[in-house]
């Protein structure tokens, strides 16, 4: 089976000078948990999920909204949405995750379960030719996996 048989399409993206306030409307009117970024081209050149919305923790290298303490501790001192405030006109270059890791939309879905198990992700974009056409989740592949054994 090939990733383009079970990735979510078309990918929502933006481009590198998309704001921060852009792309949370973005994620949220797309009900998508990550956008792939693009450069002046249409290639992939960076990638903003959900745990880009969190402030970051002192010592720790990525944000998550994971850690249930802290993100009670954010919304009960307010620090998540005075992050938001100080950091709505930011640009996606500036809170992209970059390099990205994706996969080819023709690749066996096997290199994508490896891809995000290797990287312990939960989404990866899937491009043709450099540019981002879909993504696969691992919903997506849990889809796959359940569909298999009926």
């Amino acid at each position: 089976m090939r990733v383009n048989e079970v990735m979510a399409r078309p990918a929502v993206i933006a481009t590198e000078d998309a704001s921060v306030e852009d792309i949370a409307k973005i994620i949220m009117e797309g009900e998508v948990g990550c956008i792939p970024i693009t450069d002046a081209s249409g290639c992939l050149c960076g990638i903003v999920t959900m745990s880009d919305f969190a402030p970051r923790v002192e010592g720790e290298g990525r944000p998550s909204f994971r850690a249930g303490p802290l993100f009670n501790t954010w919304l009960a001192d307010g620090s998540a949405a005075a992050w938001f405030a100080e950091n709505r006109g930011r640009r996606a270059r500036e809170i992209m995750s970059a390099p990205v890791v994706s996969v080819e939309e023709d690749s066996d879905v096997q290199v994508a379960v490896n891809l995000m198990a290797a990287h312990g992700l939960y989404r990866l974009p899937v491009v043709k030719d450099g540019k981002p056409v879909g993504v696969v989740s691992q919903r997506d592949l849990l889809r796959v996996m359940l569909g298999a054994q009926r």
